[in-house]
């Protein structure tokens, strides 16, 4: 950041930024041409610059994922007990929760991506834990996307095994597949989205609140649409999900007035 004057950016006498007071610049020399941080008048400007800040975890947080990982390591050392162990991890949070109890579920069900296990990716996305449903959610979305024909098998498995009733496993898989640049333009998305977190089945108010929340990512960490975000538990009781629901539509007309900002 620029404290004082008008400092310029050179690389080899070559000029790669000037910048004004106050003014920020990301550079790394792998990076490529420098990002200026944009005005704040320009919220796409501002959301690009900020996507390519690197944000660095928290040290000891990852010491419950290392021990999951080791842990899992010394399990699947016997390829007949993959799945067993998947399983077994998936188990281990319906006791006492601990963090690496956590990390282990949510590292099982990246396993059951990668096997493109539907029936261990169904289960996750029905968790109690919010964490594991989230995992759950990519891990479909990279499933599907690496084996597209598995989509109506994840539909027929919902609608067959997991009872949900088939418009709702309809909308869960174009929950899956997303929205274009274009679509997500449109106020009449961004509702949708919401009135989904409302939808009988819990798995497509898992999905929809995923892409209500990726919306957030659109502006920078210091907009005031990012600073508070309500809670939200696709999983929980119809009574405590109701004032979760009324303040996120109150966040999603934030969110679209700032879209429709010039």
């Amino acid at each position: 950041m620029a404290l004082a004057g008008k400092p310029e950016l050179r690389l080899r006498g070559k000029e790669l930024a000037k910048l004004d007071k106050g003014g920020e610049v990301f550079w790394d020399s792998r990076g490529g041409p420098p990002a200026v941080r944009a005005k704040s008048d320009d919220p796409a400007g501002q959301a690009d610059y900020f996507a390519k800040l690197r944000a660095y975890p928290d040290a000891r947080r990852a010491e419950p994922v290392l021990m999951a990982r080791a842990e899992f390591a010394r399990k699947l050392d016997d390829p007949r007990r993959v799945r067993v162990a998947l399983d077994e991890a998936m188990q281990g949070v319906d006791g006492q929760l601990t963090p690496q109890k956590v990390a282990a579920a949510t590292t099982a069900v990246a396993g059951f991506a990668a096997l493109c296990d539907l029936p261990g990716l169904a289960g996750a996305l029905t968790d109690k834990l919010p964490a594991v449903r989230e995992a759950a959610g990519f891990g479909l979305r990279s499933a599907l996307a690496c084996d597209p024909p598995k989509a109506d098998q994840f539909r027929k498995y919902l609608v067959e095994k997991n009872g949900v009733a088939a418009d709702q496993a309809d909308f869960a898989l174009r929950l899956l597949r997303g929205f274009t640049p274009e679509e997500r333009a449109v106020p009449e998305t961004l509702d949708l989205l919401v009135d989904g977190m409302a939808a009988p089945a819990v798995q497509a108010r898992e999905l929809a609140f995923q892409n209500v929340r990726s919306y957030l990512g659109l502006f920078p960490p210091d907009d005031p649409v990012t600073k508070t975000v309500p809670n939200y538990d696709a999983a929980a009781p119809d009574e405590f999900r109701e004032p979760q629901l009324k303040a996120w539509k109150r966040k999603a007309e934030e969110i679209k007035k700032k879209l429709a900002a010039p």
